[in-house]
């Protein structure tokens, strides 16, 4: 929001503004809502045989697979909520300069998959453009942090690597709507499975280019 307050002098009078101008309402109705639904099954004399240790294991490998599918479509809304920008490796600083306002600078990390990482991860004049920081993290010139994805979770185009670079924690919300989970163990032939699911709707606070822009770096 970044309307102001009238500048009056006393005996002026402000106009008035409606509220609901300022306010966003999410519709846990509407359509946008996803469900990820996540399936695993082992034998029943395995599952037997170490209830706990399978149990567990149910519990850690939904969370992986719920989590990459949160990401990989929160990734997707990201990309197609905007015209990418065409970047080169070592021009990222300026795009952001040109882009991202002060506070989403703070802020502001790079998402990129494999092929993008090594693409950034280059000597220029001799000097490294990626390097470690103290808490170990991956720096794109020693200013913002680079999260790599597995490619399966963020795909190049038949022409680009995406580099998607922003405030995305304030950028993008996660309104969990519904989480169940079931269990049966009478599936033929003599399997148990596990189910879980989850109904959310990811959306953006904001479509602005000072939020976060999408860079496409050449595959070639």
């Amino acid at each position: 929001d970044t309307d102001t307050a009238q500048a009056l002098g006393e005996n002026n009078e402000a106009t008035i503004k409606d509220l609901t101008d300022y306010l966003s309402v999410l519709d846990t109705d509407s359509e946008e809502a996803i469900f990820f639904n996540d399936i695993l099954g082992i034998g029943a004399g395995a599952y037997e045989d170490n209830t706990d240790v399978i149990t567990n294991a149910f519990d850690a490998a939904h969370n992986r697979h719920i989590v990459n599918a949160e990401n990989k479509k929160a990734l997707e809304i990201l990309i197609e909520s905007k015209a990418a920008v065409s970047v080169t490796a070592t021009g990222i600083q300026t795009a952001i300069n040109s882009n991202l306002c002060g506070k989403a600078k703070r802020n502001a990390f790079i998402v990129v998959n494999k092929t993008g990482f090594s693409k950034l991860d280059i000597d220029v004049d001799g000097v490294s453009q990626v390097t470690r920081d103290a808490a170990g993290n991956m720096v794109y010139k020693n200013k913002y942090i680079i999260r790599e994805v597995p490619s399966k979770i963020l795909p190049d185009t038949e022409s680009a690597t995406p580099c998607i670079i922003g405030d995305l924690k304030n950028v993008l919300k996660f309104f969990l709507i519904r989480e169940d989970a079931l269990f049966k163990d009478n599936i033929f032939p003599a399997t148990v499975a596990d189910r879980r699911i989850k109904k959310e709707i990811i959306t953006l606070t904001t479509t602005s280019d000072e939020a976060y822009f999408i860079g496409s770096l050449p595959t070639t």
